[in-house]
C-alpha cells in the first residue's frame, strides 16, 4: 500500500459487546478510510482495519489510548494516517500501564510542533503485537515519532518486527526520545530516521534482549551525535547490523554511548556475527562510540566505517581505565577499509588517528580469525591506537594498513601483546613516520610480548618513512621495519616461540638510540626459535639493520640471525643458537 494513496473517508461500523467501560472488551470494525478519532480506546477495544485508515479530528489533537487497545490490520498491513486533510493528529497512552497492541499496522505521517508526532506520552508504555511500523512522522520538537517523558519510566516494545522508518525531528531522537528507558524483546528496525540534535534513530537508554533476536539500524543520520542510538548505555542481546549511519558533526555514526561515569556499549552475544558497514562520523567512531567501556562478546564485521579524527571503526575515551573488548576464541573479527581523518564532507585532515579503533585505555581483541587490512589513518596508527596495551589473541592477520603522515602503519601502541594461536602474518603495512607496523613507547613500563604459541608468527614488508600516492602506498618506497620502540626510558619486550614454532622478523626492529637501554628477552621459558633475516634485502643496508639500543638475553630455544640480518647497536651480523647467552655487547 502506498502512503501517496487518496483515503476515502468513509463510515465506520461497530460491533461492540456491552460497554466501553475499562473492564469490557469491544470489537470495532474501521472499513477502508475509516476514522478513528473518537473511539473510546480504552482496555479491551480491537479495532479490525479492512484497509487504511485515518485519525482525524476537527483540528490538530491527541486521542488518548489506556489499558489495552488493539488495531488489527489487513495481512498486507494497514495504516493509519496521522495526517488527515491538513489536521495532525496523535496517540497519548495514559493511565497504568498501558500498551498499544499492533498487528500490521504502520502510524504514519504525523507532523507536530509538539513532542512526539504520533505517540506522546508521561507513563510507561508498552507496545505489542507484530509487524507494527512507525513511519515518516516528524516533529520540530523532540521525538519525531514516539516521545516519553518521564525519567523513571520505560518504553516496553514487545512487538516481534517492529520499525521506526523516515521519521524526523529538528531536535533530538528522530523516532523515539525519551529521558526514560527503551526495551526491546523482538527483532527491531531503525531506518532513515533523523535528528538535528542527537540520535537519529533514537535518543535514550536501550536494551535488547533475546540471543536470535535482529537489530537492524540503516541509514539513520543526526546533526550532532549517535546516527542511530544515543544513550547513557546500550546493551543488546541479539545480533546487530548497522549500514550507512552517519554523525555529521559529533561522534559515534552508528552507535553512541555517553556519561560521566559509567557509560558504555555491550553487545553480549558470543555466539552471533554483528556488521557495522558503511558508516560514519565526523569526529571519532565512526560505528561506535562511547566514554567508557565497549565490549561485543561474538564475532564482528567493521567494513568502510569513517571517522574524521579518531577510531574509523570505534572510539573509546576518556581515560586509561578505558576499554575495547571484543571477541572470544571462536570468534572471527574483521577491520577492513576502515578510515580515520576523514569527514563527513568527503574532505580528509591530517589529525586522523587508529583507522580502525582508538582508545586511551586497553584495547582485547581475541578470535580464531583476526582480520585487520587496508584501514588508513592520515596521521598516525593505520588501524590501532592506544597509549595502554594491544593485546591479540589468536590467528592474526595483518595487511596493507597506511599511516599517511605519521608513525606505525599498523599501531601506535603504549604495548603490544600477540599470543599467536595459528599461523600469523603482518605483513606490507606503511607508515610516513617511523614503525612500520608498530610504535611502541612502552611509557607506563607495561612491556610487551609477542610469543609464537601455536602458531607461527612472521613480520615482512612492513615498512618506515614510506612514501604515499594520495592514500596509496608507493610500493617498496621507506625502509624495512616491523617495530620501533618510541621511549627515552627504555623498552621492555619478550621474542618468544614454543618448540616446533618460529617468530620470524623478515623486517629488522629498532629503537630510539638518545633514549635508555631497553631489554630484550629471547625465549623466555619457551625452546623454539627467533629469527631475523634480510633475505629480502641488500647486504648492509638499513632494510637489513636492527638497531637497537638494548640488553638483548637469550634465555632458552635458538635465537638466528642470516641472510645479511644483522642485530644491535653496531650491527654485527653473527648466529646465535646457544641458550642462556647475554647479548650485552649488543647494546
Amino acid at each position: 500500500m502506498s502512503f501517496s494513496k487518496n483515503i476515502a473517508m468513509l463510515h465506520c461500523s461497530v460491533i461492540m459487546c456491552g460497554s466501553f467501560a475499562s473492564s469490557t472488551y469491544a470489537q470495532v470494525t474501521i472499513n477502508e478510510g475509516g476514522n478513528l478519532y473518537g473511539q473510546k480506546m480504552t482496555n479491551g477495544a480491537v479495532f479490525n482495519l479492512q484497509g487504511d485508515a485515518i485519525l482525524k479530528a476537527n483540528a490538530s489533537n491527541t486521542q488518548s489510548v489506556s489499558g489495552t487497545v488493539t488495531f488489527n490490520g489487513q495481512p498486507d498491513g494497514s495504516i493509519i494516517d496521522l495526517n488527515a486533510n491538513g489536521n495532525f493528529n496523535k496517540l497519548q497512552t495514559t493511565g497504568s500501564n498501558p500498551t498499544i497492541v499492533g498487528n500490521n499496522v504502520t502510524f504514519a505521517n504525523g507532523s507536530s510542533t509538539s513532542q512526539g508526532a504520533a505517540l506522546t506520552s508521561l507513563v510507561s508504555t508498552t507496545i505489542a503485537g507484530s509487524n507494527i511500523s512507525f513511519k515518516n512522522n516528524s516533529t520540530t520538537n523532540y521525538g519525531g515519532a514516539i516521545h516519553l517523558n518521564n525519567s523513571n519510566a520505560t518504553l516496553n516494545i514487545t512487538a516481534d518486527n517492529f520499525t521506526l522508518e523516515g521519521n524526523s525531528t529538528t531536535l533530538s531522537g528522530g523516532g523515539i526520545w525519551t529521558n526514560g528507558k527503551v526495551n526491546v524483546t523482538g527483532n527491531f528496525t531503525l531506518i532513515g530516521n533523523a535528528s538535528g540534535g542527537y540520535g537519529g534513530g533514537i535518543r535514550g537508554d536501550f536494551t535488547a534482549t533475546g540471543l536470535d533476536k535482529l537489530i537492524t539500524i540503516n541509514d539513520n543520520s543526526t546533526a550532532q551525535g549517535g546516527g542511530g542510538i544515543n544513550g547513557t548505555y546500550i546493551s543488546i542481546e541479539g545480533t546487530v547490523k548497522a549500514s550507512g549511519n552517519s554523525a555529521l558533526n559529533e561522534s559515534g555514526g552508528a552507535l553512541r554511548a555517553v556519561d560521566s561515569s559509567n557509560s558504555n556499549i555491550q553487545l553480549t552475544n558470543a555466539n552471533t556475527q554483528h556488521e557495522f558497514i558503511n558508516n560514519k562520523a565526523n569526529v571519532g567512531g565512526g560505528a561506535m562510540y562511547t566514554n567508557h567501556h565497549l565490549l561485543l562478546s561474538g564475532s564482528g564485521i567493521f567494513d568502510n566505517n569513517t571517522a574524521g579524527s579518531k577510531g574509523g571503526a570505534i572510539f573509546v575515551a576518556t581515560g586509561t581505565s578505558d576499554s575495547v573488548n571484543l571477541g572470544n576464541t571462536q570468534a572471527n573479527l574483521s577491520f577492513t577499509n576502515n578510515k580515520a581523518g576523514y569527514l563527513t564532507n568527503g574532505t580528509t585532515n591530517s589529525t586522523g588517528l587508529g583507522g580502525a579503533i582508538y582508545t586511551l585505555g586497553n584495547i582485547n581483541l581475541t578470535g580464531e580469525n583476526l582480520l585487520v587490512s587496508n584501514n588508513i589513518a592520515t596521521n598516525s596508527a593505520g588501524a590501532f591506537y592506544t597509549e595502554k596495551s594491544l593485546n591479540v589473541t589468536g590467528k592474526l592477520t595483518a595487511e596493507n594498513n597506511y599511516a599517511l603522515s605519521g608513525n606505525a602503519g599498523l599501531g601506535e601502541v603504549g604495548a603490544f601483546n600477540l599470543t599467536a594461536l595459528d599461523d600469523t602474518t603482518i605483513n606490507n603495512n606503511y607508515a610516513q613516520g617511523n614503525g612500520g607496523a608498530f610504535s611502541i613507547s612502552d611509557t607506563n613500563g607495561l612491556g610487551s610480548s609477542i610469543y609464537a604459541k601455536e602458531g607461527n608468527i612472521v613480520f615482512s614488508g612492513n615498512k618506515s618513512e614510506a612514501s604515499f600516492s594520495g592514500a596509496n602506498a608507493i610500493i617498496g618506497s621507506g625502509t624495512a621495519n616491523a617495530i620501533y620502540f618510541n621511549n627515552n626510558a627504555g623498552a621492555n619486550i619478550e621474542l618468544k616461540a614454543a618448540a616446533d614454532k618460529t617468530l620470524s622478523f623478515f623486517d629488522p626492529i629498532t629503537s630510539n638510540l638518545s633514549g635508555a637501554v631497553s631489554n630484550v628477552n629471547i625465549n623466555k621459558d619457551t625452546t623454539g626459535t627467533v629469527l631475523f633475516s634480510g633475505e629480502n634485502y641488500s647486504a648492509n643496508s638499513a632494510d637489513t639493520q636492527s638497531i637497537i639500543l638494548a640488553k638483548t638475553t637469550i634465555h632458552g630455544g635458538t635465537f638466528e640471525l642470516k641472510d645479511n640480518a644483522e642485530y644491535g647497536e653496531s650491527t654485527r651480523h653473527q648466529l646465535y643458537s646457544q641458550r642462556r647467552r647475554h647479548l650485552d655487547d649488543y647494546r
